[in-house]
């Protein structure tokens, strides 16, 4: 199996949100816990051993791959590289994307997240789509009772 990982920058992850890390030396199946704690020092301060964050990313990922059909390593490249060209956290960024997706944007989301989510991937969610989308759910709604 060839490490994808490895052709491309530090920065960049995969489908699992670790960072590629070189591994000097570490032999991961020999002592595991010495990786992990490679990849605990590389990883933002959000993203380190948090559920909810991981949780946040996975589903902006998903919004991502819904909208624009592409994979789940290219979403979260685009996620990553948006908040660091807008010196945001990837997590309150991912945040605010999963709130533009529910049409829910609240005084939990950080302002300039919302506006960075707003500015790159507003478009994506037409009034038309959200319309035929809201009609959708009230008619299964409607199944239900």
């Amino acid at each position: 199996m060839v490490d994808t990982c490895a052709s491309r920058k530090p920065e960049i992850c995969d489908r699992r949100h670790r960072l590629y890390l070189p591994t000097a030396g570490v032999n991961a199946a020999a002592d595991p816990e010495a990786k992990e704690a490679m990849f605990d020092e590389r990883l933002p301060p959000t993203l380190r051993r948090s559920p909810a964050g991981a949780r946040i990313l996975d589903t902006a990922e998903g919004v991502l791959v819904a909208l624009r059909r592409y994979r789940l390593d290219r979403a979260f490249v685009e996620i990553m590289q948006t908040a660091k060209q807008h010196h945001l956290d990837p997590v309150s960024l991912a945040d605010a994307l999963v709130a533009l997706a529910e049409d829910q944007v609240s005084a939990d989301i950080d302002d300039a997240a919302a506006a960075v989510a707003l500015s790159t991937w507003g478009h994506l969610f037409s009034a038309d789509q959200r319309v035929r989308a809201s009609a959708d759910l009230n008619t299964l709604a409607g199944e239900d009772a």
